[in-house]
């Protein structure tokens, strides 16, 4: 996977793990805030279970108090049922912790109510109430709904004695309902729960909403398993009755008379008490988003400003420079520090190339006349000596001497053929071989006085540039081979065709071929071993060229003629010592 290379990514890069230690931070500082949020919310839950402790065991010695001294009024002694169901419905007025106040005779019926009954009531099978009478002392009863007002409570009860025998059994039912209203005082956060589990896992109270959660079983929740296999006090984090993740503190409060633990358990709702973690994280991460993205727009239009137009300018100038204008410079401020440090050395550069540039050029103008002179020079004493062979072949009555002074000739001419073509063409190391084969194929035809209506002449050439030390020898071979077509290959009036082909393929060899359907090549004659010169001479020049060379016969169309073919590759230049 590749990523961008631009500076302006390279510095929003920047920007990015410059912000990264402050997100960093900023999930610290709310993971340490969220620690001490749930630690004071375990302090907090501890600190109420231990007061509503506190506060169940000063209820207990109270309505300790308050029964004994209700067991020596006469109205409750001589069982005066309307006289003591009157005391009681005054007492409740003044005592709004108790949900009744009552007497039962030792039979477990009622006989004596604070609230007004509206049906018979017996308590004979209520805890409270046998131990009351079998043990003669105070009891506490189990955790229940009131027979009498359907409320949640905690019954208390005590023996009235008469003559030192119990003759009843007064109670005090303790409205569970102070527990909501300890709840409210203590301005516990929103969504706190209590909730009062006995040994047997069964919800005995739950504030708020009692009446929906009573009487139902904890033991499915995995917090209530760990509260009821953990004596003492404690905290714990789980799911709640209603499916809220709470983190609850938790004690054993007293029991009932048969000594049954009962435990107090306070839950405070897990995102209530991280709300303020959650909502200084998200008001942080807002705030680092605001600056993060002000400092990528700051950076990009400061990055633009300062830098990039700076680099752009370089860039620019290095282009420009790269693609051979050397008048390309930067136009920059030197004094921009390191960047203006940059621009000055390119520039200086530039001017450097520049001046050498120009000193080259002046080398290679002057250098470009001089081989043009010595071109136009060799051009001339080649001509000057082809002319000498001419005016010498006019005092040479030896035909034979005289087609060795002519063969001579055209070979010269050939070489000055090349001279001049270097000498006319821009390029002063090459030449096209294409048009040179032209030149030289129309020279040696009107050379040989050739009637164009007798023997034709087809030239198949590929443009292709050739450098002397190839140029040369590749001339002398066509001057010969094409001569001995014109000379040979056509005796008397025979008519035909001479046809010259320069291939070059895309790896640069090249194929030079000379062909005729003609007389054809004497059979028995090894063109690579001859005694006349100019076979000898081509057979030197192909392998000067590293090349090779093949006859082929039979070449025209009715079985006749000989085609000659060389391959070659462009020699290359070999500085001479």
């Amino acid at each position: 996977m590749t990523f961008p290379r631009s500076l302006r990514f390279r510095l929003l890069m920047l920007v990015f793990m410059a912000v990264l230690p402050l997100l960093a931070l900023i999930l610290y500082d709310t993971l340490e805030q969220r620690r001490a949020a749930a630690r004071d919310a375990r302090e907090d839950s501890l600190r109420m279970v231990r007061l509503i402790a506190a506060n169940q065991e000063r209820i207990v010695e109270e309505t300790n108090q308050l029964l004994i001294a209700l067991s020596q009024l006469p109205e409750v002694k001589l069982g005066d049922s309307e006289q003591c169901s009157g005391l009681f419905s005054r007492l409740l007025k003044q005592y709004p912790l108790y949900a009744n106040l009552g007497a039962n005779r030792l039979n477990g019926d009622l006989f004596c109510s604070g609230t007004p009954l509206t049906r018979p009531v017996n308590s004979g099978e209520m805890v409270w109430f046998q131990h009351a009478v079998r043990a003669e002392e105070f009891s506490i009863g189990d955790y229940q709904a009131s027979i009498i007002t359907g409320k949640p409570v905690l019954i208390f009860g005590y023996p009235v004695k008469n003559s030192g025998r119990v003759r009843s059994v007064i109670h005090a039912a303790v409205d569970l309902d102070w527990l909501r209203r300890f709840l409210a005082s203590a301005k516990a956060p929103e969504g706190t729960i209590l909730m009062l589990v006995d040994v047997n896992g069964m919800v005995l109270a739950r504030y708020p909403e009692p009446e929906k959660w009573a009487s139902r079983s904890g033991l499915d929740l995995p917090v209530v398993r760990t509260v009821m296999g953990q004596k003492g006090e404690g905290t714990a984090e789980g799911y709640g009755l209603d499916g809220n993740i709470r983190i609850f503190a938790f004690t054993t409060i007293l029991g009932t008379q048969d000594n049954k633990d009962v435990f107090l358990m306070v839950g405070m709702p897990r995102d209530i008490v991280f709300e303020k973690a959650n909502r200084i994280f998200v008001r942080n991460f807002i705030l680092l988003g605001v600056v993060a993205l002000l400092t990528v727009v700051v950076t990009l239009k400061g990055s633009e400003i300062i830098i990039l137009r700076t680099v752009d300018a370089l860039v620019t100038a290095t282009r420009r420079l790269s693609s051979g204008d050397l008048r390309a410079r930067t136009g920059l401020d030197y004094r921009q520090g390191e960047l203006g440090q940059l621009a000055a050395a390119f520039d200086e550069m530039a001017d450097g190339l520049q001046k050498r540039d120009s000193e080259i050029s002046a080398s290679l103008r002057e250098k470009e006349v001089l081989l043009k002179e010595i071109h136009h020079r060799v051009k001339n004493n080649l001509q000057i000596t082809a002319s000498l062979l001419s005016l010498q072949m006019k005092y040479i009555r030896d035909p034979q001497m005289a087609d060795i002074f002519r063969e001579s000739r055209e070979r010269i001419k050939s070489m000055a053929l090349i001279h001049e073509k270097l000498y006319r063409t821009k390029d002063l190391s090459r030449i096209d071989f294409s048009e040179y084969i032209t030149s030289l194929a129309d020279n040696l035809y009107r050379t040989y006085g050739a009637d164009p209506g007798r023997i034709r002449l087809g030239v198949s050439a590929d443009r292709a540039f050739l450098n002397i030390e190839t140029a040369v020898p590749c001339g002398l071979i066509l001057n010969e081979l094409f001569s001995n077509c014109l000379k040979h290959a056509f005796p008397g009036a025979a008519k035909g065709e001479i046809l010259i082909r320069m291939l070059q393929d895309t790896l640069g060899t090249c194929i030079l071929s000379v062909s005729d359907n003609g007389a054809g090549f004497p059979e028995g004659l090894d063109y690579r071993n001859t005694s006349t010169l100019g076979l000898q001479l081509v057979n030197t020049l192909v392998r000067q060229l590293n090349g090779t060379i093949g006859l082929s016969r039979g070449h025209g169309a009715d079985g006749r003629g000989t085609e000659l073919k060389i391959t070659f590759n462009e020699l290359q230049y070999k500085q001479k010592d």
